[in-house]
């Protein structure tokens, strides 16, 4: 992936706040939900743990019932200043 990727999606693309007020699903007998911001969050807290730090995130989330879910990209540096495209997936 380039340091240029770009997320694309046909319902638009929403920042991390946005990305927040979302609700979560339910849970079930069988299923606990994870919000998605919880888990980019807990994402880029791991990342930072290992000196790899966000410069640029991008997230849209699928209105299809069949792969709902929320996608995302995220620009990381690390402490040589490369950067890198680190596509992330979550679904809920």
């Amino acid at each position: 992936m380039s340091e240029t990727s770009t997320l694309i999606s046909c319902t638009g693309r929403i920042t991390r706040a946005e990305l927040a007020k979302l609700p979560t699903p339910p849970a079930t007998a069988t299923h606990i939900p994870i919000a998605h911001t919880a888990v980019v969050e807990t994402l880029v807290e791991t990342l930072s743990h290992r000196q790899i730090g966000v410069v640029g995130e991008e997230f849209a989330v699928s209105t299809d019932a069949s792969v709902d879910g929320c996608y995302g990209n995220v620009r990381c540096s690390r402490s040589g200043g490369q950067l890198r495209g680190l596509p992330i997936r979550d679904r809920n």
